[in-house]
């Protein structure tokens, strides 16, 4: 009886999402446990997911899915023109993600006072929070360009 490679791969692909979900549980109960439920952590949090937000919005929201088809047709039509059309999409993407990416820094502290309101008058903490998304903010063209190839 012959298997169905799509069957496989869909649970290959199920159980990689399983293991990625618990690693990502046991990564979060290990900064609990070390660091506890303090300001640091949940700045590093915020500060963390803010990129992360850009990488959801750019390289898996509405570009990825109006991506996809895109390039399969121009593909299956033309490789050089599909290839052309990849390279000027991530060209136009790295562009983007960098001019984000200096703005936030510039910004930074008022980006994390839109983002953590609570602490407003926690000098402090928005330094350190400020200082946390400069250093994570040029993640973003990395990743989102990566996101956008997978």
């Amino acid at each position: 009886m012959k298997t169905n490679p799509f069957r496989f791969s869909v649970y290959k692909s199920g159980i990689g999402v399983i293991l990625s979900r618990i690693c990502g549980l046991f990564r979060d109960i290990s900064i609990a446990s070390f660091f506890g439920a303090t300001k640091i952590t949940d700045i590093f949090f915020i500060a963390f997911a803010i990129p992360n937000l850009f990488r959801a919005l750019f390289a898996e929201g509405a570009l990825a899915s109006a991506f996809v088809p895109i390039f399969s047709d121009k593909l299956a039509r033309n490789r050089y023109s599909a290839l052309k059309y990849l390279s000027s999409l991530i060209s136009i993407i790295f562009i983007i993600t960098v001019i984000i990416v200096f703005i936030f820094i510039i910004f930074s502290k008022y980006i994390i006072i839109f983002f953590m309101p609570g602490y407003y008058e926690q000098q402090e903490v928005l330094k350190t929070g400020s200082m946390l998304l400069k250093i994570l903010m040029p993640y973003l063209p990395i990743i989102t360009i990566c996101g956008l190839l997978s």
